[in-house]
């Protein structure tokens, strides 16, 4: 919760938003982190949404609207192309873990809030549409299978 509302003061969330829109804004980027962490324990789903998502904000970034320096995309979207190359196996080498889950999340809910906040466009929000419908389907499995 720190690290959003530290997010919050670095873009001008508290100036523009009220306090309750504030909180409903932290419960919704708390919300994202743990979605990533929940879903990262499929093998390489987190790596490939990730690169999905960071190639679409590219694409908005050069093409469409400059929000952000082209490098603070780059870097994270080749970061999980190299965890991608690595764990994309039926064994996996390695783990995102809770903390590259977290980071990635955090990332990427930096940038859509940035480019949201900038822009005046809440549709971007829908670049976690597939993310959020996968969770939501991981969730009900999951009880699915455990009340049997």
């Amino acid at each position: 919760m720190v690290a959003a509302l530290l997010m919050f003061q670095f873009l001008p969330v508290f100036i523009i938003m009220p306090w309750w829109a504030i909180a409903l804004l932290c419960m919704f980027v708390i919300g994202i982190i743990n979605a990533y962490s929940f879903v990262d324990r499929v093998k390489g789903t987190t790596s490939f949404y990730s690169i999905l998502v960071l190639g679409a904000l590219q694409y908005i970034n050069i093409r469409v609207f400059n929000f952000v320096e082209r490098d603070l995309i780059w870097i994270p979207m080749f970061a999980c192309i190299l965890f991608s190359l690595i764990n994309y196996r039926k064994i996996g080498t390695c783990s995102s873990g809770e903390v590259g889950s977290a980071t990635m999340s955090f990332w990427i809910t930096f940038l859509l809030l940035r480019l949201i906040l900038d822009s005046g466009n809440p549709i971007y929000i829908l670049f976690l549409a597939i993310y959020g419908v996968d969770y939501i389907c991981m969730i009900i499995r999951k009880l699915t299978t455990t009340s049997k």
